[in-house]
């Protein structure tokens, strides 16, 4: 998503041939020139996960501590005011592996559908057979 900009893949690809759209996209061309929808898909291996919890003794700075006990619950200016000088971003896990990407392009009628059950589901609890079908 991209603020103020209805189409934001144009921002990226607007100004690619068809042929450099499809070498970029891993496509055969023919499936740039027509009506597809398309779907980035992430296959990962994860090597390790680990989620950061309070009781592993991890402590913020000084100076950001600090700044965090003068924010108010409730009150948006101090929540802002710790924002503009502490970030707005916390790493809560990290992951390490591998990861591939995959671009694949539907049908208009089979893009919907596959659309509308991954807003209907959590993607993660659509299940494998149903993932499966429209891939096939």
């Amino acid at each position: 998503y991209i603020e103020g900009i209805e189409k934001p893949w144009k921002a990226f690809m607007g100004g690619w041939t068809s042929s450099a759209l499809a070498r970029h996209l891993g496509l055969n061309s023919t499936f740039v020139a027509g009506n597809y929808g398309y779907s980035l898909v992430r296959l990962s291996r994860v090597y390790e996960l680990v989620r950061l919890t309070p009781h592993m003794g991890l402590r913020l700075n000084n100076w950001t501590a600090e700044r965090t006990e003068l924010v108010i619950p409730g009150q948006v200016g101090s929540v802002l005011a710790f924002i503009q000088q502490s970030g707005s971003h916390y790493v809560n896990s990290y992951t390490t592996g591998d990861s591939l990407y995959q671009v694949y392009a539907f049908t208009p009628v089979i893009y919907k559908e596959l659309k509308m059950e991954m807003q209907y589901y959590e993607v993660g609890r659509v299940g494998l057979g149903r993932v499966l079908s429209f891939f096939s």
